[in-house]
């Protein structure tokens, strides 16, 4: 039962001081001003009591006084333990009466034998106007489980006083009895208050299922389901055994149940695992789902790229980088070094570069491989260079020769004898003897290159021509 204080996230529950003192809890929590109330007393054990906060929840009143047939801490949905066990075993006549009074009313041939674990709260006030409300709501843990069996939870709310005659106890001042104001509002006659007088199918527009309200406003029961497993993919064979049921905490909306199929290096066609789901609904039936599962051997990722490719960007030239891959399980996933993601890519890049694909799959599986992409133009003849140190045209440098990173390099004089060799050319001979280093004469040298490219297709493996030294010194 919870009690007005005051005038809509989750309810926070409350028994720590001063929220442990009944007295407290009714002057200051449930009676604003202009009210006040004298010799409270409590029956049941102090986990039974407290104060909630529900502002900004679907409750429907913000915060005020709790009662409980268990621990209020449990009503807590952002509370994942188990309360304790409430000490005290009240009972009480009168709230058995009640519940026994609704059978007939509703039509229903249900005899409850007994009321358990009970949370009173009284208190004597009086009010200074012609009218008091009290507003509260009433749950239970197991509302839908029960209805309309000897199991009916009940909720009371007993006032006696002068002009009151009534069949239910009242204290010795005011011996005319007491009457129950917790009934269905409407209800000809009075309709008690209990989940079989109120659910989802009597009287239902007074009733939240709160099992479907995100985030749970009230904690529930834990929830168990349960496991029966079949099809042609052998436990323990081709996955490991897994449990026969499954407990989701009470305030938890959902858990995870994980299969791991047992690699090994067997070819099997795909198999089954089919996993019926046993669990209980609201009415307290079983019901059953059923989830197939297909374990299917793994086919690894694999890719391949072209070790490399030639162009000439000066030539408007580009490369297309065809991959060839597969394998792997959906969704799979490629992207280019580019930002590209398909399995080929037109590339003309300014120089030489790499380009790289990784592709991923839905096992977290993943695999790259890239291609270098030359650029390199054609090698063109010079025929004239000045070595005077003025800074033109000082070096032996044909035209592209820049875009091959070793080249080698042969430079013969008039008469056929080697005057310059180096197998790592740089542009950078200036008319030096490559033995002596004493600088050569004026006059035409015949000269031949190895561009040593793998990628460029040459009518014949080496270049060749004649070059005029002049110093001009």
């Amino acid at each position: 039962m919870c009690l007005l204080a005051n005038n809509h996230a989750q309810i926070t529950i409350s028994n720590a001081n001063p929220y442990n003192n009944s007295n407290h809890l009714i002057n200051n929590v449930l009676f604003g001003g202009g009210v006040s109330a004298n010799n409270v007393t409590y029956q049941g054990d102090p986990i039974q009591v407290g104060f909630f906060n529900a502002i900004n929840s679907n409750l429907g009143i913000d915060s005020g006084i709790v009662l409980s047939t268990g621990d209020i801490i449990d009503l807590d949905p952002n509370f994942f333990g188990f309360g304790n066990i409430p000490s005290s075993t009240n009972s009480d006549p009168d709230l058995l009466n009640v519940a026994n009074s609704v059978p007939p009313l509703i039509n229903q041939p249900f005899n409850v034998t007994g009321i358990f674990d009970v949370a009173t709260l009284e208190f004597d006030f009086i009010p200074n106007s012609d009218t008091l409300s009290f507003n509260y709501v009433f749950g239970s843990n197991e509302y839908l489980t029960w209805i309309n069996s000897e199991y009916n939870d009940v909720f009371g709310f007993f006032i006696s006083g002068p002009g009151i005659t009534g069949p239910y106890s009242s204290p010795p001042g005011f011996p005319n009895g007491s009457i129950n104001i917790a009934n269905v509002p409407n209800s000809i006659p009075p309709l008690p208050i209990t989940i079989s007088s109120v659910n989802n199918l009597l009287n239902s527009q007074y009733y939240i299922d709160n099992q479907s309200t995100f985030p749970q406003t009230i904690s529930c029961n834990d929830f168990i389901v349960y496991f029966d497993g079949a099809g042609t993919a052998p436990p323990s064979l081709d996955y490991p055994e897994i449990s026969d049921s499954l407990v989701i905490p009470a305030g938890q909306f959902s858990d995870t149940l994980f299969i791991y199929p047992n690699l090994d290096t067997i070819s099997e066609s795909t198999e089954t695992v089919i996993l019926n789901v046993i669990y209980e609904q609201c009415s307290g039936s079983l019901d059953t789902v059923t989830a197939n599962i297909y374990i299917s051997d793994y086919p690894p990722l694999y890719l391949t790229l072209p070790d490399s490719l030639n162009i000439c960007h000066q030539l408007f030239e580009s490369a297309t980088i065809q991959s060839e891959w597969g394998g792997g399980i959906e969704p799979k996933s490629l992207t280019w070094s580019n930002g590209e993601n398909q399995g080929s890519i037109i590339v003309s890049p300014d120089s030489t570069q790499f380009f790289s694909l990784n592709i991923s799959d839905g096992c977290n599986q993943e695999i790259s491989d890239s291609t270098l992409v030359w650029n390199q133009c054609p090698i063109e003849n010079i025929n004239i260079f000045t070595p005077n140190s003025d800074g033109i045209n000082d070096f032996f440098a044909p035209i592209n020769l820049d875009d091959y990173p070793n080249p080698s390099v042969l430079i013969y004089n008039r008469w056929g004898k080697l005057v310059y060799v180096n197998e790592d050319y740089q542009n950078d001979w200036t008319g030096l003897h490559y033995k002596s280093g004493d600088k050569l004469k004026e006059g035409i040298y015949y000269y031949i290159i190895d561009p040593e490219s793998e990628k460029y297709n040459y009518n014949s493996t080496l270049i060749s021509g004649y070059v005029h030294l002049i110093r001009n010194e």
